[in-house]
This record gives C-alpha cells, structure tokens and sequence, in this order.
C-alpha cells in the first residue's frame, strides 16, 4: 500500500510544471503597481484602522461633492519601524506628510484625515492620475460621445488632466463633468488655430474664465 502512495506522490510532483516565462512575466509586472495613496501608521494607532476607513471614506465623498474630485483607494498599513504615536502619508510611495498625534481615537483619526486632505490638494498633479482622468472622459462620454470625441481629438488625455486639475486649484468643480467638457468645446470651436487647440494651459485658462 505504502508503495503505491509513494508512486502517486511522484506522479503528482511530476505534473506540477515550473511557471511559463510568460506568467514569470506577468507576475513582475503585478509587481510595478504602486498604491496612489498609502498611510503607514504606528503601533498606537493600529487599532483606529477601521475608524479610520470609515472617516477616509467619508473624506472621498465630501471631496467629490465639494468639487468633483475623486480621491483614489487609500490602503492603510501597519510599520513597526516607526514609533508608537506616529504616521506617514505616502503618494506613490513617496512620503509627503509625516506626523505624531495623541493615540486616542478621535483626535488621532481627525488628525491624519486633516493631513490626507492637505496632502490630496498640494499633490494634486500625482493623486490626480491619467487612468484617473480615463475615467471622468469615459463618464463624459456616456452622454455626450461626439463632443468628447471631438476634445480628445485635439486635446490628449495628459493634457486634459491638465485643464481638470487647475481647475481644481483655482477653486472650481469639475463635478458637472459634462459642462466641463462642453465648455472645453466651445471654447475650441471659438479659435481654428491648431496651436492654440492643443495648449492645455490657453484651453483652461479660456474654461477657467467661463466656469463660475
């Protein structure tokens, strides 16, 4: 009986294949992708993670609603490294905001939402990503395929992105995404200078103007 085991177990080592080069490939580039936005936090405020989740999510909707900018997940992250009482706010994996707060769970909570929201704003150029902006032109275009059609046309995605995050520096919402894009629209129809259609900095400055 022992014997027959031990032939099936050498049957079955047998057809366990060395991954493809292909999957060796694939599973490199699972690898590049980094998180938009990350808070590594010490082992104090571990405990407030599920709070803090909640308040993170609360922040992404707030924002939204107040000017139409979505913030990306956020993943949270515990790191023994760091002392007790302290957090770090990373952006790409590039640290941005470091900080040390009383561990009790409100004022804690409060304080790193406060520095997340500072931190989305000040590097609005990285958060605000292209596949981001992907999205809002795909949104867009649910209703309006031909004008969005037409605006891609001259303007390339970064800089549409361009237009979108200055708009939100300069205290405008790009919530109505559709008026966005027909303001962009029109503001091209205006001007049949190609030099002037695909300068993202004169198409927001002539949107920005017309955006109340």
């Amino acid at each position: 009986m022992m014997e027959i085991l031990n032939k099936l177990l050498k049957l079955n080592k047998k057809k366990k294949s060395k991954p493809s080069v292909y999957d060796q490939i694939d599973n490199l580039f699972d690898d590049l992708t980094v998180d938009e936005l990350s808070i590594k936090v010490g082992s104090d405020l571990v405990d407030f993670a599920e709070e803090l989740c909640n308040r993170i999510t609360q922040l992404r909707d707030d924002i939204a609603d107040e000017c139409g900018y979505i913030i990306p997940p956020v993943r949270i992250l515990d790191d023994t490294s760091m002392q007790e009482n302290q957090f770090c706010i990373f952006v790409r994996n590039n640290p941005c905001r470091v900080g040390y707060t009383i561990p009790t769970l409100d004022y804690a909570c409060e304080e790193i939402i406060n520095e997340l929201r500072d931190v989305c704003f000040e590097h609005i150029d990285v958060v605000f990503s292209t596949a981001l902006t992907e999205k809002y032109i795909e949104r867009a275009s649910r209703n309006n395929g031909g004008l969005v059609y037409f605006v891609t046309h001259f303007l390339p995605v970064t800089g549409i992105k361009y237009v979108l995050t200055n708009l939100i520096k300069n205290g405008k919402s790009i919530k109505d995404i559709d008026n966005v894009f027909a303001q962009i629209c029109e503001q091209a129809s205006k001007d049949r200078d190609t030099c002037y259609l695909r300068n993202p900095k004169i198409v927001f400055e002539r949107v920005n103007a017309e955006i109340k």
